[in-house]
């Protein structure tokens, strides 16, 4: 299990003299908005005009649009917690192996279903002044849609 490093407290992106590295900002964008559920942490490190390449080809632009992502997903887990295992850092790159682990509630993603699932995945991130500027992640939704429907 990866412990967070982040910077937490006050100012923790606005007044601090040296912006977030990658690594700082991939553990603070599982912690906070993975783990807490804290919305408000999606613009606070994501860059207004940022690009996100979701699992299924998906696109969004932008903190808010990544919202509805997040808020979808966790409609369909609300219990939704991701757990790092690693992160990588090179440059203005990171790259975070995770394992998540939720109760899919109701009809979410088109099948009924209320079984604890569990999935993995990698995301990765380019950070530039201590914002994501792009992102991309790839896990097996194919896969958790088979064990879902089985489940029914």
């Amino acid at each position: 299990m990866c412990v967070f490093d982040a910077v937490w407290g006050e100012g923790q992106l606005s007044g601090m003299s040296n912006p977030l590295s990658p690594r700082q900002v991939a553990s603070q964008w599982f912690q906070r908005i993975w783990v807490q559920h804290d919305e408000s942490a999606i613009a606070e490190l994501m860059a207004p005009e940022a690009l996100g390449h979701l699992e299924g080809g998906k696109v969004c632009r932008g903190p808010d649009e990544f919202r509805e992502f997040f808020r979808s997903l966790t409609g369909v887990f609300p219990d939704l917690k991701i757990e790092i295992l690693d992160i990588i850092e090179e440059g203005e790159k990171a790259v975070v192996r995770w394992s998540a682990r939720g109760t899919h509630a109701g009809e979410g993603m088109g099948v009924p279903s209320n079984s604890v699932q569990s999935f993995s995945g990698i995301t990765w991130f380019i950070v530039r002044d201590g914002r994501i500027v792009e992102g991309g992640d790839s896990w097996d939704m194919g896969g958790l849609l088979a064990r879902m429907a089985a489940v029914v």
